[in-house]
């Protein structure tokens, strides 16, 4: 690699780190402290240091999700000193999700992240015997370092491999990505392997999303 070109790598790098690291310009005027929205689906939920215009994007991705999902969501956090470039979201349980100040710039980061961690949110709202019945079907495929390549073994993604938290909140944000004509990874998944299967119909039957997304879900799935 030439100097010019990883001069340019780094100087790249560097507007990401600082941009997710919440030194970022932020949309329109923060609200100081807490304010409480209501989406379109009736949910109230209470949003810390947010402006206007971050609201209704907040808002405007949880429409995506169903209200049984929302419901389980009590409050959202922006600029939380913690999160960094590697780590822009953050489900601190209890309903908490908290973002950092970069990827509230974003719609499309703002929406993923927060079908992430609301997933989190809601597969602790379900709690253990949901998760036992995943893990059963999962089978012993979780690691901390996953060198495969993905989708594989049920498991969509690095991140999902970790274990079966991270593996139902990928599934979640996958299916709504899916949804939402957005990138995703179930296009790479097998008919063959009957747990990608099984995953959808048990997020289907637990209310994590809608028949109008499982469905075409489903059809990605060859």
């Amino acid at each position: 690699m030439n100097l010019k070109r990883s001069g340019l790598l780094l100087l790249v790098f560097g507007i990401l780190s600082f941009q997710l690291s919440g030194c970022a310009t932020r949309l329109g005027v923060v609200v100081p402290g807490p304010q409480i929205i209501t989406t379109n689906q009736g949910v109230k939920i209470t949003l810390n240091n947010f402006s206007k215009e971050e609201s209704e994007m907040v808002i405007k991705a949880l429409d995506c999700v169903p209200k049984r999902v929302q419901e389980s969501v009590v409050k959202i956090n922006a600029g939380c000193k913690e999160l960094s470039f590697y780590v822009p979201a953050h489900y601190e349980w209890h309903g908490v999700i908290c973002l950092s100040e970069g990827i509230l710039t974003s719609y499309d980061a703002v929406s993923e992240y927060l079908w992430h961690e609301s997933g989190h949110a809601y597969t602790e709202r379900l709690g253990g015997f949901f998760i036992k019945r995943w893990e059963n079907i999962a089978g012993k495929v979780y690691r901390a370092y996953a060198p495969k390549s993905f989708p594989s073994e049920g498991v969509l993604t690095s991140h999902g491999a970790r274990d079966s938290g991270e593996d139902i909140a990928t599934w979640a944000e996958e299916v709504y990505k899916c949804y939402n004509d957005r990138f995703n990874h179930l296009g790479g998944c097998f008919a063959s392997e009957p747990r990608y299967i099984a995953k959808l119909n048990l997020l289907l039957s637990y209310g994590f999303i809608t028949k109008d997304q499982y469905e075409k879900a489903k059809n990605k799935i060859s």
